[in-house]
This record gives C-alpha cells, structure tokens and sequence, in this order.
C-alpha cells in the first residue's frame, strides 16, 4: 500500500510539472518550476582529507561561500566540542523541503598517532568509535535535505555508506612543478606575481608547507602592492629576518603569552634600546590608528607599514584603548628613567613588561 502511493504521487507530481511546462508564465508555472528546481538541487556530503590542511582549508570556505552566496546558513562544528555528534545528527532531522538550509561543516581534529601500531588501546577504541559516530553521520544526511562537509585533518578515512551524493577530495602534499604553479596562483590571488624561479626559491628557503608558503606570498603582497615578488623582497620579510624574529617578539609582548612562546626578555643595552623604543611606537601607531580622522593623522599613518599594522591591529584588538594609554604613558616614564641613568633599559623593559 505504501509503495502504491510513493508511485502514485510520484506520477501524479511528475505529471504536474510537465503540465506546469505547457502553462503560460503565470504564478502557478512559477511555482511548478519553482518545486522542480528544489527537488533538483540534491544536498551534498563532502569529504574532505590529506595532510595539506592548508589547501583543504582553501576548499572548504570556497564552498563555504557558495553556500552563504544561496542564504544557506552555515553551522561549524568540532570533534572537540561537547556533544558534537548529537549537534550534527539534529541537523539531518531536519529533512522538510520547507525546512532552513543548513550546510553543517564538521572538523575532525588529526590524531597526534596516525599508525594504528603507535596507539595504545584507548586511542584505538576511540578511533573506532569516531568512524563509527561518521558513518552514522554519513548515513542520515545521506536522506537529509541539508548539506554536509566532514574536514578530516589527517589521513583519508575508509567510511562505508557513501552515496551518490557523496563526494570524496583529498589533498596530498604538491611537490615540484604541481607546487610551483600552485604558488604562482596563490600570488595571483593576492594581487601580486611570482616567476617559476622565484617560486623555486621560496620553496628550497620553505619546504612544501602551503601555509607557510601563502603567509610568505601575503606579507611580501602587502610590503610591496602591486610589486612583482623578488628574491630579494622575499628575503627582506622572511620569517627567518631579523624584522620578523622582533615582530614575533613584540606578539608575545601584546597578546601577554611571551612565557608561552619562550620568548626572551634578557638582551644586551643596545639591543634592550631598541626594543623598548620599538614598543613604545608600536603602541603609538595602534593609538593613532584608532583615532578620530584627521590631517595629522593622515601623515602618520601615510609611513606606517600597512603588513606591520594589520598584525598590531590584530594582537591589539582585545586590549582596550584606555590600556593602551596608560601602557604609553609608563613606557615614556620608564624611557625617561633610562636616560636619566636611574634604571638600565633592560630594567625598563623587564619593568613593563611584567607590570602588565
């Protein structure tokens, strides 16, 4: 009786629209369309795998954006999170074809062991259980009217229950002329340009670590808009410069995790100079930054580095700016002190610092 009926609205629904079709285009044919355009829009599950989490990444938010672009709202989820198996199932309930569309995107968090004989017997009840907990996932949206992307940070899994609305996208690590043409694109997409030999150069100084190579590519695109990248101009914002070891210096000193990060505190009187000058800048130039608009203010920032001050907007961005001033005005107190003779510039950095 059951299959009787499935066949008879499917007749009858199907008969519909080719009637719909032979109708002029009043608001009933809109409709028809309407609902044959939907049952047609097949929700889909992507699996996406492989060790270069960068690339992956670079996939998923395209078809983040996809998503967001045809009002679909997008719910992220973590294998971390509590009750993450029990927030994504609720998602494959939702299965009306009036209901919201969802596009759930789950990140599984890499194991620290990928082989199954390094892992004692909890890691691998664990891992059994989670591939388990994915085909059960798999399973349910694979009859849901909502969309699913499942993020495995690490090795592509075997999962039985794939459809034909599964699709499967690993990425493995690129390696010669693969990763060359990947960089020139990337710096493309950046606004910028590299040539094959450069991008040779980039990757004997980095490996064929995507992310590194792509924060490379940004830094140099935003010391030099609309300059071709260089040998040299790499060279000069490498994570490996000077520039860069202060900066990363001077995060630590920011975000207050400078003990987390192992950073340094004790230098020789010159090097102590600069540092404590190049703190009491970098705190000047977020004040100013953050400012009413203004004449002066235009010439400031017309010199400031616009790579350097997105990084200090953003290592500033939950410090208050009454913190800041009152971070200014002990640096100047304690820069006087120091040209004064009463304390080192070393005392005056270690006193900041621990003060905040």
């Amino acid at each position: 009786m059951h299959f009787d009926f499935c066949v008879a609205f499917t007749t009858d629904f199907y008969a519909q629209v080719v009637k719909g079709l032979r109708l002029s285009c009043g608001a009933f044919s809109f409709i028809i369309f309407y609902i044959f355009d939907s049952c047609y829009n097949v929700p889909m599950i992507y699996l996406v795998s492989g060790p270069d989490w960068f690339r992956a990444k670079q996939y998923i938010d395209k078809l983040i954006r996809e998503y967001e672009a045809k009002q679909c709202r997008v719910v992220s989820v973590s294998t971390d999170d509590e009750n993450w198996l029990e927030t994504v199932l609720q998602y494959a309930k939702q299965d009306s074809l009036f209901s919201e569309q969802n596009c759930v995107v789950l990140s599984i968090e890499a194991q620290k062991k990928d082989d199954s004989e390094d892992q004692d017997e909890e890691e691998l009840q664990s891992a059994k259980d989670k591939k388990q907990n994915l085909q059960a996932i798999i399973k349910a949206f694979s009859h849901a009217n909502q969309e699913l992307v499942i993020w495995n940070r690490g090795r592509k899994m075997a999962l039985a229950g794939k459809g034909a609305k599964t699709q499967e996208k690993e990425f493995s690590h690129l390696r010669g002329e693969k990763l060359f043409s990947w960089i020139q694109e990337y710096a493309k997409s950046c606004g910028t340009s590299i040539s094959k030999l450069c991008s040779q150069d980039i990757c004997l100084a980095d490996g064929d670590d995507t992310a590194l190579l792509a924060h490379e590519i940004q830094k140099c695109a935003l010391c030099f808009p609309n300059e071709k990248i260089t040998k040299e101009r790499l060279a000069s914002v490498s994570s490996y410069s000077p520039e860069f070891t202060y900066f990363n210096w001077l995060q630590g000193v920011f975000e207050n995790n400078w003990k987390t990060k192992a950073i340094t505190l004790e230098f020789d009187d010159g090097e102590a100079a600069q540092r404590l000058a190049g703190l009491i800048n970098a705190v000047r130039i977020v004040l100013v930054s953050r400012s009413q608009p203004c004449a002066e203010r235009a010439v400031f920032m017309k010199n400031v580095n616009p790579y350097w001050l997105r990084n200090l907007e953003q290592w500033s961005a939950n410090i208050s700016e009454q913190t800041l001033e009152q971070w200014f005005a002990s640096l100047v107190q304690y820069d006087m002190w120091a040209l004064s003779h009463r304390i080192s510039k070393q005392e005056a950095l270690e006193r900041f610092v621990f003060s905040i």
